[in-house]
């Protein structure tokens, strides 16, 4: 009983106010910084604009076990949210949350073969399909001495041409 006698009660509903809008903030806060640093958005470029594809823009539940899909298979993870999520020293496969895109980089030679052997890998861990693959922004690089023809520009998937 000693405490509430100690206590104002004429600025307890402000203190109350004050607590609910810092925890609300808080809330948002963390919720959207959850969202923009683990999650891809439909935010997509399809990589084959002249096919005759149907499916123009993933559904959120493809979006969503996508994104479990990396992070269960992170190996490891920049403040930033990007994600190392497949590293077999032949090829590296990332996602970068901030520009909501995937890079494949191929490290060895010879590099068709290992190109092929790490789209196959994105696309099992992923658990994808080809068609959904080419909906989402991924792009394909290697060092010049790897793949000199390459000149450190990227390549789209190579079923996505």
């Amino acid at each position: 009983m000693k405490i509430l006698n100690k206590v104002n009660f004429k600025s307890l509903p402000l203190i109350l106010s004050v607590t609910i809008v810092i925890l609300f903030l808080a809330a948002s806060y963390l919720g959207r910084s959850l969202s923009d640093n683990k999650s891809i958005n439909n935010n997509l470029t399809n990589q084959n604009p002249d096919s005759d594809n149907i499916k123009t823009e993933l559904s959120e539940s493809e979006l969503e076990k996508i994104n479990i899909a990396i992070f269960e298979n992170a190996k490891k993870t920049t403040e930033r949210g990007d994600v190392l999520f497949k590293d077999t020293g032949q090829y590296h496969l990332i996602y970068f949350s901030g520009e909501d895109e995937f890079l494949i980089s191929i490290l060895s030679s010879p590099f068709e073969n290992v190109r092929s052997e790490a789209e196959k890998a994105f696309l099992d861990i992923l658990k994808i399909d080809e068609e959904t693959a080419c909906l989402l922004k991924v792009r394909i690089s290697s060092p010049i001495k790897i793949n000199p023809e390459l000149k450190g520009n990227f390549l789209p998937l190579s079923f996505c041409r």
